[in-house]
């Protein structure tokens, strides 16, 4: 079973660094920096027990650090391993830190300096202090939940286009496939924070007509990211944005979204957005497992052909489950990546350069080449038309038009269209009037289902400090939230709350703590 990269011996007072500890401390951190080679095999993940099988997730593909014994300096890239007989002095120590330090400036600049690299040089028989050795040990063992983040990067927006003019009312989905040159090159590229991107728009019209509904969950989506574990969604700045990531019940990504040898696809996202309205009572857009809300479904499968490794992208648009009127405004998916910079490129304050040794860099992973990918029948690249059944579609506030109203359903209509809805119910034919069906109907008039729907199923869970003020919560897990910081969070005084409990977010109240609670929804279509 697979864990986390293991430390070396921590240092203690009167502890002697050996070669062997030195080699030790640069072998621990390259399980992070450059990693091990592998195959693109079954154990890319154990789908059947949802685990991890080795260490593939593990390493960013650089050049493996080493100790370099001076005067080798000029090799510092390559390096040369100290060995038994070296004397260890503040040069190897520093060429450890400063590499360290890189990987930090990689993740997230604001947490450098791990540790200061000094310029004193040590005489034979002093000791290196046992605490700058463990201080450097601990700094490798915090990258552990860090190793996917990359601080700085560059957007590729647009490497891939396709766009659907074609009118459509049943479901649509394309194809994109991601080349890297070999597997490990996907390997590092993502376990070093580079992710891949999507962008779905839909060109403007009307905000009132059959398209809106879309034209606004692509502005919630807006960039979809794969990951190498998970998918997130990236809002531009400025831009409202609604809970995307919690209505889907699926979330993966590289590793755990991918069966080898699987021509199959397997789901990463399946996720429509939530929205309340005035008071809460209103949703344009519903949740996951509901089928007959719209929402966007992303699917992987993966092959190795002659040494290229491609991962192919399935883009599905789900259609309500009885929408009967077309979807009529271009819609376009733009793919790219997000790909981790070199850093750093200088080195004012000393960081990352011991000496004369060239400054250390994380060197940028080689993106994917993009391309439109066939499917079909025949095959051919861009969206097509398909009508999916899975899971089954619900008929909760769906669109009918004759012959398909049912008898004693309520209804209120839509539109008059050529329909008599005198003839089985109606006061009238006019849009807005509500009646109890009477008859099956006939002609184009559509009306709509009035019954409310329930959608337990939305739970949102939200940390302690992220709460909405306003909102109802209900406890998920206590974590470090105090009995008195709950009380604070809700405007209340000498409660107790458990796991189950329900408040509402007080004014300027958005908690502290790692607790957690979820909102639940119930909807109603307007």
């Amino acid at each position: 079973m697979p864990t986390a990269p293991q430390s070396p011996l921590l240092a203690v007072a009167g502890f002697e660094i050996s070669h062997t500890h030195l080699n030790a401390l640069t072998s621990y951190y390259n399980q992070y920096w450059s990693g091990a080679t592998y195959v693109y095999d079954t154990n890319h993940y154990d789908h059947a027990n949802d685990v991890h099988v080795d260490d593939r997730r593990y390493g960013w593909g650089q050049v493996a650090s080493k100790a370099v014994e001076p005067p080798t300096e000029a090799g510092a890239v390559a390096g040369v391993q100290v060995t038994a007989g070296n004397i260890i002095n503040s040069k190897h120590i520093n060429q450890v830190i400063s590499q360290v330090n890189v990987g930090y400036h990689h993740i997230d600049d604001a947490r450098i300096p791990v540790a200061s690299v000094t310029s004193s040089v040590l005489s034979t028989g002093e000791k290196v202090a046992a605490l700058i050795y463990t201080n450097i040990i601990d700094s490798i063992t915090l990258l552990e939940p860090l190793k996917y983040i990359a601080d700085e990067v560059t957007i590729s927006t647009a490497e891939a286009i396709s766009t659907n003019t074609a009118n459509w009312s049943d479901d649509l989905e394309v194809v994109h496939k991601f080349s890297f040159s070999n597997y490990n090159k996907a390997r590092h590229f993502f376990n070093s924070g580079g992710e891949l991107r999507l962008d779905l728009e839909m060109a403007t019209g009307s905000d009132v007509d059959n398209n809106h509904v879309w034209y606004q969950i692509f502005e919630q989506f807006d960039s979809i990211r794969i990951g190498p574990e998970s998918c997130r969604v990236v809002h531009d700045a400025g831009t409202p944005a609604f809970d995307v990531m919690s209505t889907s019940a699926i979330n993966k990504g590289f590793y755990n979204g991918i069966v080898h040898g699987s021509v199959d696809y397997t789901t990463v996202l399946d996720a429509g957005v939530y929205y309340h309205g005035v008071g809460g009572v209103y949703t344009y857009v519903y949740v996951y497992s509901e089928y007959n809300s719209r929402r966007i479904r992303v699917a992987l499968r993966a092959d190795e052909i002659g040494g290229t490794f491609n991962i192919y992208v399935k883009v599905t648009l789900i259609e309500d489950a009885q929408d009967i009127d077309p979807i009529t405004r271009d819609i376009t998916l733009t793919s790219g990546y997000v790909q981790p910079n070199t850093t750093p490129t200088s080195d004012p304050s000393g960081y990352f350069t011991v000496g004369t040794i060239p400054r250390y860099e994380f060197i940028t992973p080689t993106p994917p080449t993009i391309v439109e990918h066939p499917i079909g029948s025949p095959a051919s690249v861009g969206w097509k038309s398909v009508d999916v059944t899975s899971p089954t579609q619900l008929a909760w506030n769906a669109t009918h038009r004759g012959p398909n109203f049912q008898i004693n359903i309520e209804y209120k209509i839509l539109t008059t269209g050529t329909t008599d809805f005198t003839l089985i119910g109606a006061a009238d034919s006019n849009p807005g009037t509500v009646f109890t069906a009477t008859g099956v109907g006939a002609g184009t008039g559509t009306a709509r289902t009035t019954s409310a729907i329930d959608y337990t199923l939305a739970r949102v869970s939200v940390i302690a400090g992220a709460f909405d003020i306003g909102k109802e919560y209900t406890i998920e897990s206590l974590g470090t939230t105090t009995q008195a910081e709950w009380n604070t969070t809700a405007g209340t005084s000498g409660l107790v709350y458990t796991v189950g409990s329900s408040f509402t977010v007080a004014t300027g109240q958005p908690g502290v703590g790692t607790g957690t609670a979820y909102l639940r929804f119930a909807y109603k279509q307007p």
